[in-house]
């Protein structure tokens, strides 16, 4: 199997650094040495110095899928998709077993736009998947996997049709969860009856309730309940059951409402001459060692507010921090998804990097720029301003790692009186 980057966490990485470069060093036409050097480089985030090895390594071993790969990343990282993709192809077309190097292909197949060519190769890369269907003891063989194809349910003596009941399971992050959850109005529209359960992870207890108030959940699956299901999918698995492209995403019947009750107590302070702005500059990325490329830094984050804060009425909306001064305001402390969503009901507007939130915001329909990294995730596609996935949302993208150049330009729009409406 391939060992790539991705496969090495920070501290790892980072302690065994000093030995990898050594032995690197000493070895310098052993190409495995010096792409693993690389290798490390990428994971403690040297990406431009790990691009170089990965450079030495290909030219001692061309045909390496492996070092392709590792190349590909490099280049994606880094934003630049072109050279990105054409190395990832190349390893994709060596080694299109290795999950990665599917996962990686048919992720930039999606970003592209060649929604159609790339789901097949993504439903198969993604052990998730599969994991979420073996934690519910689905037999493969019995129950099949649901798609927009599936006509009838099962037919056990081939007389006699079951009605179809879709088991939908979690899959993905918190935000996945919420932006994925469009297509199940979509089944209710249908006729496609579907049951969940929130022990298997789809929703979670945290989202339960928000999700319950918007009016589109289907039948929770209790132990000992009567109806059986008929086939299976995760809520990730969703937009390729429904062969979805970016000109055919579903939106929600209506945008997403907060508790009242919470919603006064989040209300805050208002400044009645500026805009009620809720920032969020910080992303979970709990698969990402310490490597936060989707997150602004504090400091970062506080130059925005600070150098803005005579145009905007800035409003923590970061779970789990508390602004240490003015001039942002602090909410009461969330402990809740459904705190954080009182809080953004309480905004004009929201400005944030690719999180959960986001997710959130955008389901309820709220004026919103995303602060993009110049390695964006697929969703956001190449070479435009507008988000197919939210169209309340610009996008905003940095050139290169980090958020710098991009902050430059937000912050000279937010003075000249130009912000999410």
């Amino acid at each position: 199997m391939l060992q790539t980057s991705v496969n090495l966490g920070f501290d790892e990485a980072l302690a065994k650094l000093p030995e990898i470069e050594r032995v690197a060093g000493l070895n310098p036409n052993n190409y495995e040495d010096v792409q693993n050097y690389g290798s490390h480089l990428f994971a403690v985030g040297r990406v431009e110095e790990a691009l170089k090895q990965f450079h030495l390594a290909i030219k001692l071993r061309p045909d390496s899928a492996n070092v392709l790969l590792n190349l590909g990343m490099a280049y994606k990282e880094l934003g630049d998709f072109d050279r990105a993709d054409d190395y990832i192809k190349q390893s994709y077309d060596q080694e299109g077993e290795f999950w990665y190097a599917r996962l990686a292909w048919s992720e930039s197949l999606l970003r592209r736009g060649r929604w159609d060519e790339a789901w097949p190769i993504y439903e198969k890369c993604r052990f998730t998947k599969k994991n979420m269907r073996d934690a519910a003891n689905i037999p493969a063989e019995a129950i099949p996997l649901w798609t927009v194809d599936s006509k009838t349910g099962l037919q056990p003596d081939g007389e006699r049709s079951v009605p179809m009941h879709v088991f939908i399971m979690g899959e993905g992050g918190w935000g996945d969860r919420i932006n994925y959850s469009r297509y199940l109005p979509e089944m209710a529209k249908r006729n496609i009856p579907f049951l969940h359960n929130i022990d298997c992870g789809f929703m979670g207890e945290q989202l339960a309730s928000i999700f319950n108030r918007q009016g589109f959940l289907g039948t929770k699956l209790e132990l000992g309940m009567p109806v059986c299901f008929t086939h299976w999918n995760t809520v990730f698995g969703l937009p390729s059951a429904f062969r979805a492209t970016p000109d055919s995403l579903p939106t929600w019947p209506k945008p997403w409402i907060a508790d009242a009750e919470l919603t006064e107590k989040f209300r805050g302070i208002r400044a009645s001459d500026k805009p009620n702005i809720g920032l969020i500059w910080n992303a979970g990325e709990a698969f990402e060692g310490k490597r936060k490329f989707r997150s602004m830094t504090e400091w970062q984050a506080a130059r925005l507010v600070v150098e803005t804060q005579e145009q905007i009425h800035w409003i923590n909306l970061q779970y789990g921090w508390n602004a240490p001064s003015a001039p942002m305001v602090n909410l009461p402390t969330f402990t809740s998804w459904e705190h954080t969503m009182a809080g953004m009901a309480n905004c004009d507007a929201i400005i944030t990097v690719d999180t959960g939130p986001m997710h959130l915001a955008g389901a309820m329909g709220k004026p919103m720029w995303i602060l993009l990294p110049g390695n964006s995730d697929w969703k956001f596609m190449l070479q435009r301003d507008d988000c197919v996935f939210y169209p309340s949302a610009k996008l905003w993208r940095n050139v290169g790692q980090g958020f710098e150049n991009v902050l430059d330009r937000v912050i000279r729009e937010l003075k000249n009186g130009v912000y999410p409406r």
